[in-house]
């Protein structure tokens, strides 16, 4: 019987997925697509992680700054994952990798019985709801508008962003003012990505209901406008949108044996292993 099935494929149901293997529990993923690349850029702050399996960072900028009224150099240090490189790290221990939807759960006291669409079946002692905003297996996303971060990014050659970006610099946040843009509260966002790209990216940090992708792609062009850099110099785009305020979902819609995990739980969640294992 399988210990753990996680539902979702993303990065919080992969890390987990591969962190209940290490430590021994069978453990499946389930997504219709479980191995689809991840399209948004991943940053993190490397003194909050306890380790990353080798060769994942796309790239670790020596010097990272801040712009509010003033500059200012953030000592922490920072990292841009390589989104393919971690999938594959994460994807290539011993997780049981299952490719099918979940329509279905019914919680027991020995367990859970999953049903997939096309009338498959799993009985796993634990399932985890992984499947973010969506939340497909505790009852939706709730009603009403929430808070949401928003951001609109292009991706140009690291030469033509360095009226921006140094070499080997990352800018966390620039809230200095737009010419000609009205005073929102928004900052770009500028990383290096590794292989002579950077990423620069107008974000709003919060708002209810968030601040449409379109206003900050306006703002991101006259930002980059009065840089100097061209927009024909574009080799891709980001678009990012997820909520902040989710509460934990209600008892009632969480059957018997889930438990949530990343955006999808709405709080930290912890599971107990040795329970798992019992």
């Amino acid at each position: 019987m399988v210990d753990v099935l996680v539902c979702g494929s993303g990065p919080a149901g992969w890390a987990l997925a591969a962190r209940c293997a290490r430590a021994g529990l069978h453990t499946a993923i389930v997504a219709p697509r479980p191995r689809r690349p991840w399209p948004a850029t991943y940053g993190l702050w490397c003194d909050e992680v306890d380790s990353l399996p080798p060769g994942v960072t796309a790239a670790r900028p020596a010097t990272m700054r801040a712009v509010t009224t003033r500059a200012h150099r953030v000592t922490r240090g920072y990292a841009i994952v390589d989104n393919s490189r971690l999938l594959a790290a994460l994807a290539g221990g011993d997780v049981e990798v299952i490719t099918g939807r979940v329509v279905a759960v019914r919680g027991g006291r020995r367990g859970c019985l999953v049903r997939l669409a096309g009338g498959g079946t799993i009985t796993p002692a634990v399932v985890v709801d992984a499947t973010g905003a969506r939340r497909a297996l505790v009852g939706g996303t709730p009603n009403g508008p929430r808070a949401e971060q928003t951001a609109a990014g292009v991706v140009v050659p690291a030469g033509l962003a360095a009226p921006i970006l140094g070499a080997d610099e990352a800018v966390f946040m620039d809230w200095s003012p737009i010419p000609g843009q009205p005073a929102l509260s928004t900052f770009l966002y500028a990383m290096p990505l590794g292989h002579d790209r950077v990423l620069l990216e107008e974000t709003s940090l919060a708002a209810r209901p968030g601040l449409p992708i379109s206003v900050l792609s306006d703002r991101l062009q006259a930002r980059l406008a009065a840089h100097g850099v061209p927009a024909t110099a574009v080799l891709g785009t980001e678009r990012v949108r997820f909520p902040l305020d989710l509460p934990p979902p209600r008892p009632w819609h969480r059957p018997q044996g889930i438990v949530q995990f990343g955006t999808s739980a709405g709080e930290q969640i912890a599971i107990d292993l040795e329970h798992v294992r019992g």
